[in-house]
């Protein structure tokens, strides 16, 4: 009887246990793909390059802006530290004219840009939810300023799948609307209706004050530390900040930084 136990026990016995242990291991998996799907990882990068833009003093409008110029020389060189000198064109003042702006794009980056690579764009001025308002500027008038339409018209032309724009601009919010698609993610200082405040104590915009402040803790704000800095871990962090900030000062005085896109969580700002 016994030697008849140890024969059922060898032939049903340890075929079970082993099919327990597939089960356990197909479970196992099926757990990681769901975690993998609910977290999408971040675009692998090849190259960074940017646009860095900041208007300060305009040659035809009469309403300059006090701190724009800062706020870009200071990203820049932020960016340079990071991207490489030789891949970050600044335009600041008289060098940031709607000409320049558009032979930045087309004439320096469409040659140099690859599928893989990220494209950041930054701009520090006047504007509203239809246009940039470039050194250039007329006003209301087409010369001079930037359109959503022509801007998308540009953009197309890039190759890169992972490009941002970041925009601290009044009406901000509603000009980003215009140009998000599936490999673009817009960060804006403020809604479509709402200005984008300086602070004087700054020397800086707040967006961009905050902005600036999360490039120098870039181990703080990779929440996943995988090296990457999506689009929405940079915006989380700026977005907190400028908020809290603005519970300082009473009403009207206020901005709501806003994210557009369809990958926020996929498109890389920085690989470091």
């Amino acid at each position: 009887m016994k030697a008849l136990i140890k024969i059922l026990f060898k032939v049903f016995v340890v075929p079970i246990s082993s099919l327990i242990l597939i089960v356990a291991i197909i479970i196992s998996s099926i757990s990681f793909i769901e975690r993998s799907l609910k977290q999408p990882t971040c675009i692998q990068v090849i190259n960074q390059w940017a646009i860095v833009i900041g208007v300060g003093n305009y040659k035809y409008l009469n309403e300059d802006t006090f701190y724009s110029v800062n706020d870009a020389k200071i990203f820049s060189k932020q960016l340079s530290a990071i991207y490489g000198s030789d891949h970050v064109t600044l335009l600041m003042d008289s060098t940031a004219t709607k000409c320049n702006f558009k032979a930045a794009i087309l004439n320096w980056l469409v040659p140099k840009v690859k599928s893989g690579d990220t494209v950041l764009i930054f701009y520090a001025g006047h504007g509203n939810s239809d246009y940039l308002q470039m050194y250039d500027s007329f006003g209301d008038s087409y010369d001079g300023n930037v359109r959503t339409n022509e801007l998308n018209t540009w953009l197309n032309m890039l190759k890169s799948q992972n490009i941002i724009l970041i925009l601290d601009s009044c009406g901000s919010g509603g000009f980003g609307d215009k140009i998000v698609n599936s490999s673009r993610v817009i960060l804006t200082g403020s809604t479509g209706t709402e200005k984008c405040w300086q602070e004087k104590l700054f020397r800086h915009g707040i967006f961009s004050y905050y902005l600036i402040e999360a490039l120098k803790n870039l181990k703080t704000i990779d929440c996943n530390k995988d090296n990457n800095i999506s689009s929405k871990e940079l915006f989380v962090y700026v977005q907190q900040k400028v908020l809290l900030e603005f519970e300082k000062f009473p009403p009207p005085s206020m901005q709501h930084p806003e994210i557009n896109g369809f990958n926020p969580e996929r498109l890389v700002v920085i690989n470091y």
